[in-house]
């Protein structure tokens, strides 16, 4: 009976444990796919050879980009 009792306790254990390393892996994202999607309403800017410092996307849409253009002479 202390055997059943004790094999009981481990499973239960053992039971815990696993549901909360199942927890644990859902909440870190390791098994979470990424998944390809397709810009929209994206358009090319002429002009903007640099890449840019800063991008800032209001809730509307509306993006503001800062850059650093250089200048070469002539």
């Amino acid at each position: 009976m202390g055997k059943l009792v004790a094999l009981t306790l481990l499973g239960a254990c053992l039971a815990l444990i696993g549901e909360r390393l199942l927890n644990f892996r859902e909440r870190v994202s390791t098994t979470r796919e990424i998944k390809a999607t397709e810009p929209q309403n994206c358009h090319l800017i002429e002009g903007l050879e640099n890449g840019s410092e800063d991008i800032d996307i209001l809730p509307s849409g509306l993006a503001f980009i800062s850059t650093v253009s250089i200048c070469q002479p002539l």
